[in-house]
């Protein structure tokens, strides 16, 4: 009946839907409007859902397929302010019973620029190679405060490692890695919760600017170079966004512009004096 009187009253230029509980109104030329609704029950028997809801449990079991939601959640919620889709059971169904999926902020950046990140060169079977674009994962949940962008981001990339079954990248003071063993990941894979293999983003801290332009693991650390100031990436037991942190190790100069490089127990690193260029050698004293 409630549908019924909304065609009525509405007019021409609305869709109207019905699904067992559920009523969806759209306009035809999918313009913007105001949806509020009221019952003589304190609002008990009927929900008016648009763009947000408080609660998750506030979500019908009955829309239409990839409607989305921002759950902005309350002091009851462990999480709060992700964004859901609803997916139906019966996939050929546009408008029935399914569930809810976490989801990405519609209309927001959601992917990298594939021609202007690191490509590939892959070795094919016949032994000859292929170079190409790599295929980056993508902002899959969140928004851009839960699942920012990569502080790489309309920077430019420095220098490139493999630490702990991860990809990392060199960019101005911040070294950051991909998601552990997903080398091409660098957003969150939930919004709900913080993941011990979800990227890693972090800035070297020091009274000078440092720009990170080289990494070497070296006796299972890694160290980070700039032209003044070596670092160390401290981590504990696990490497994960929850434990990393970059601190000051040794203050010498240095060119890393040449790649510093492991000679056993031994690391060296070149130092530009001008005409001539000079070796240091670092290694732990017991």
């Amino acid at each position: 009946a409630l549908k019924t009187q909304l065609v009525e009253n509405l007019g021409t230029g609305w869709e109207i839907s019905l699904s067992q509980s559920t009523i969806y109104i759209k306009k035809s030329d999918s313009s913007f409007f105001k949806l509020q609704a009221e019952d003589s029950q304190g609002n008990t028997h009927i929900k008016a859902i648009k763009d947000k809801v408080q609660r998750f449990s506030d979500l019908p079991s009955v829309a239409v397929k990839d409607f989305t939601v921002e759950v902005i959640g309350d002091q009851s919620s462990s999480f709060d302010n992700y964004y859901v889709k609803f997916i139906p059971n019966n996939t050929d169904m546009t408008f029935d019973s399914g569930v809810w999926n976490e989801t990405v902020k519609p209309g927001i950046p959601w992917k990298f620029d594939a021609t202007t990140m690191p490509h590939v060169l892959i070795r094919n079977a016949d032994g000859t190679f292929t170079f190409k674009k790599a295929d980056w994962g993508k902002r899959k949940f969140g928004d851009e405060e839960s699942a920012p962008e990569p502080t790489f981001t309309n920077k430019k990339i420095q220098g490139l490692l493999f630490f702990k079954n991860r990809l990392g990248f060199l960019a101005d003071t911040n070294c950051i890695f991909s998601q552990t063993s997903k080398f091409f990941d660098f957003f969150p894979s939930t919004v709900m919760t913080l993941v011990d293999s979800d990227p890693i983003d972090v800035s070297a801290s020091s009274t000078k600017v440092s720009l990170l332009k080289a990494a070497l693991a070296f006796q299972e650390d890694l160290i980070l170079f700039s032209d003044q100031e070596q670092f160390i990436l401290d981590y504990g037991d696990i490497l994960s966004p929850k434990t990393a942190s970059i601190t000051t190790l040794t203050s010498f100069e240095c060119d890393p512009s040449v790649q510093p490089v492991n000679a056993g127990r031994t690391m060296f690193l070149t130092v530009n004096k001008g005409a001539y260029a000079s070796i240091k050698e670092y290694f732990v004293d017991s």
